[in-house]
């Protein structure tokens, strides 16, 4: 009876557990390393491990299913196993499962069912990973710089805290495995830091990775402006791409150079002033141009509007250039006509025929600002033209019988006489008294160009001309000369 009794119980309660077990199993499948049950809620339930090794991992997922369960027995074959990696998934592990386990060691996350589960069946465990924290979420780093970033690992009593560093981009920034991240080129990356010890904890910092200035250039690195005057500097930033190519203008003196925010400079006084381009990126880069203002001259006065010289005869004109403090303050001289009067670098005037000349003091700082004064060239002997007309008159006599070197003789002589103390008569009255009026009937056989020649010499005299060959006059044509002349050898040739 007794007997009776206690069969019937065990087929009722082997009856219960397999409804129990036909009510959760759907259908059992088998992985590469696992043979499990679906159950009705979608979960997988591990129910044998297929591999003999010292470390094995339960997965979370199988064939896309939730493993939440491990039945008894699943590790009873598992002899070598010494390890065992159990995920925050698994919600269920029947006493037994790991009871041919000796020293085993329970990797799971703290306070999960696996951890309680290790602490009631006195199994060894070790706290996987469960948060890992930057410090920074997101940084700036300018190219080619680095920066260092520092993960947090909790647990403190995790038994792998070791952290591995990637990049999500390594064109953009790479990162060593101390989190140093070096910057490469402009753009974002994800640095993801990870867990190693199977927990798949991970954090990330956003990298933005900003081109700077590398180099400014100007157009110019020096210039110089005359006061009032302005010029404009453009800058060019490098490299092209750099994030902000912003520039700022400064200048070190605004009273002599200023400069405004699209590097117009405007000269404000003599002086020497530096105009700088710099970046405003951080990058600490610049470029400089040397500027020097002037005082441009504006006015030159000559000390003297007109001026009356003898030929042969030289004088200085001056000149005064305003303001006082003007840089360039050089003059350049220049004469209208140079054979005339020439003029040299100095203002010195030198003449060399009768005539009219103006001479130019121009400004080399500004060839518009000059001024100017008019040289009249007079002969070196001031006859009126009447008398120019009667000294003529006696040579005409001569003309057609005698040289023009006689003639410029004759001519010389009789000039020589009349301003010598021997001669107390005017021209006029000495050349009459030699009759030259008689004569005048000579003229009809007198030629053009014998006429011009008579009047050359006239001028010849007056400008100064000399008598080469006074004895070939004395000894050829002493005869010529007439009365009037009386004292010749005294007066002219002791000249």
């Amino acid at each position: 009876m007794i007997k009776r009794t206690i069969s019937t119980v065990f087929m009722l309660s082997t009856l219960v557990i397999a409804s129990i077990f036909a009510v959760n199993t759907v259908n059992a499948e088998t992985s590469e390393n696992f043979s499990y049950n679906i159950m009705e809620d979608g979960t997988a339930n591990i129910i044998e491990c297929l591999e003999n090794k010292e470390e094995v991992t339960i997965p979370t997922k199988l064939a896309g299913k939730t493993v939440t369960a491990i039945s008894g027995g699943a590790f009873d074959e598992c002899t070598e196993m010494d390890t065992i990696k159990i995920p925050e998934s698994v919600e269920s592990i029947d006493e037994d499962t790991f009871e041919n386990s000796e020293d085993l060691t329970i990797q799971c996350f703290q306070d999960s069912y696996a951890h309680k589960f290790a602490e009631e069946n006195n199994i060894k465990s070790q706290m996987f990973v469960d948060n890992i924290s930057v410090r920074t979420k997101s940084v700036v780093v300018p190219v080619g710089n680095t920066k260092s970033l520092y993960a947090t690992v909790t647990p403190n009593n995790a038994f792998n805290k070791d952290k591995k560093w990637i990049s999500g981009n390594t064109r953009v920034a790479i990162v060593n495995s101390r989190g140093v991240v070096t910057a490469r080129r402009k753009g974002t990356v994800n640095i993801y830091v990870k867990s190693t010890d199977g927990s798949m904890k991970q954090a990330q910092c956003r990298i933005t990775v900003k081109q700077p200035v590398q180099k400014i250039k100007l157009n110019h690195k020096k210039i110089t402006l005359k006061r009032g005057n302005k010029k404009i500097l453009s800058a060019t930033v490098l490299p092209k791409y750099a994030n902000n190519k912003k520039i700022k203008w400064v200048t070190t003196k605004k009273k002599v150079a200023y400069v405004n925010s699209k590097g117009v400079v405007t000269a404000k006084s003599k002086g020497k002033a530096n105009i700088y381009a710099k970046s405003t990126d951080g990058s600490k880069k610049y470029a400089k141009c040397a500027v020097k203002v002037t005082q441009p001259v504006k006015k030159v006065k000559m000390n003297k509007s007109s001026v009356s010289v003898t030929i042969g005869k030289t004088c200085r004109i001056g000149a005064k250039v305003k303001p006082s403090n003007a840089n360039n303050r050089a003059l350049k001289w220049k004469s209208s006509n140079p054979k005339v009067a020439a003029v040299d670098s100095k203002g010195n005037i030198t003449t060399f025929s009768v005539g009219k000349a103006t001479i130019y003091a121009i400004s080399k700082d500004n060839k518009k600002i000059t001024d100017k004064c008019t040289v009249t060239v007079t002969p070196v002997i001031n006859l009126s033209p009447y008398e120019q007309d009667i000294l003529a008159r006696s040579l005409y006599r001569e003309a057609g019988s005698t040289s023009y070197m006689c003639q410029l003789y004759v001519c010389s002589a009789t000039i020589n006489l009349w301003q010598s103390q021997y001669s107390h008569m005017s021209l006029a009255s000495m050349l009459t008294s030699y009759n030259i009026f008689e004569t005048a009937y000579t003229l009809n056989s007198v030629s053009e160009w014998q006429k011009n020649s008579v009047m050359n010499v006239v001028k010849d005299v007056m400008n100064g001309g000399k008598i080469p060959n006074i004895k070939y006059f004395r000894n050829c044509y002493y005869h010529s000369f007439g009365t009037p002349v009386a004292n010749i050898d005294n007066v002219y040739f002791s000249m």
